[in-house]
């Protein structure tokens, strides 16, 4: 009996051959060095099609990285791959040529569980990579909007400060509205091109896109986040909802939000869970004793509106008494600037 090849793994296979890229040896003209940045955090074990995205970023980048010419400079870095905490970017591959083997065993390897730490991520990559590597194209392949507290916008706008030609595509994995805001003003603040995908087909031409820069892929991307505003409105934060989970790690704080500015612009969202809620509005603080110590969560957006959800790690001790959660909502375009304190909602266990 012959082995069957499942459906989603032959229509990736499928569109390998759809957009074969170059052989060794020829394409990417005038490229300079790729350095692959992968998410391997808990969410790329979600469904892409037919297969987990962890699969589909596996056969993809796998067989690009097979036909990049022969005297390409490549590297990978990753974050999430089951190291917990935001601190989990690792180099896993540096830039250089002939390591094809090291690429692909580190990527056949990745394990998607952990954090979004993309500000650190570009950071690091700043720091301790692009000085001995300028003109390096990062491409960076997410289905997830910053959790660790970071700014990826302005840590990529300090790339392009820091000169060397450096671009930054960026390739959204099947993600809403506000996650492809965020990822597409981390490319336009990179110089490059944000590729919102939905299948493999998509998937394999933007990586493709992203290598190759005379290559012209007729799929969907985005620039940079629009600037249109809402002077009529003010900022606002709303608390949608809040439950506590008991996992097998411990209780889990479970917080959904939306909010809203005026202008375009950098928001940090900032969620704790506190037992004596402050006034909401635009003139009221949070105390730092009203909040249970360790029980808060950031998210940072580059537009003027949006949604999110957080979990917080709970103390068990927290749970024998009343919990409220609030939000501050802050403008970090420039000089932090504090605009709004949310409605207060009692978590239900």
């Amino acid at each position: 009996m012959k082995p069957r090849v499942p459906i989603a793994l032959s229509v990736l296979l499928a569109a390998l051959f759809l957009f074969p890229g170059p052989g060794r040896g020829e394409g990417a003209s005038g490229s300079g060095p790729v350095l692959f940045v992968l998410d391997a955090s808990g969410s790329m074990a979600e469904a892409f099609g037919d297969v987990p995205r962890m699969v589909a970023a596996r056969v993809l980048l796998s067989e690009q990285i097979n036909r990049l010419p022969a005297a390409a400079e490549a590297g990978l870095v990753a974050y999430g791959n089951q190291i917990p905490g935001c601190r989990s970017t690792r180099i896993y591959a540096p830039i250089r040529r002939d390591n094809r083997a090291s690429l692909q065993s580190q990527v056949s390897t990745m394990v998607p569980a952990g954090a979004t730490p993309l500000g650190a991520t570009l950071r690091l990559i700043r720091e301790t990579i692009l000085p001995s590597h300028p003109g390096t194209r990062i491409i960076v392949i997410s289905d997830g909007a910053e959790s660790c507290g970071g700014n990826p916008v302005s840590e990529a706008q300090r790339i392009r400060a820091a000169g060397g030609d450096v671009r930054i595509n960026v390739i959204g994995l099947d993600v809403n509205g506000t996650v492809a805001s965020e990822l597409s003003s981390i490319a336009g603040a990179g110089a490059g091109q944000y590729f919102d995908v939905h299948n493999h087909t998509d998937f394999a031409a933007a990586i493709q896109s992203s290598i190759d820069p005379n290559y012209i892929a007729q799929i969907p991307f985005q620039p940079a986040a629009p600037t249109n505003t809402h002077p009529t409105e003010i900022p606002m934060l709303e608390i949608l909802s809040a439950h506590a989970e008991r996992r097998d790690t411990g209780p889990v704080l479970i917080v959904s939000y939306r909010f809203r500015a005026s202008r375009h612009g950098n928001y940090h969202v900032a969620i704790k869970a506190v037992q004596r809620p402050a006034t909401p509005g635009p003139t009221s603080r949070i105390e730092g004793r009203a909040g249970l110590a360790g029980v808060d969560g950031s998210s940072y957006f580059a537009v003027d509106r949006g949604d999110g959800t957080l979990e917080l790690e709970l103390p068990v001790a927290a749970l024998r008494g009343p919990i409220y959660v609030q939000g501050e909502l802050w403008d970090t375009t420039d000089v932090p600037d504090h605009l709004y304190v949310s409605n207060h909602v009692q978590v239900g266990q």
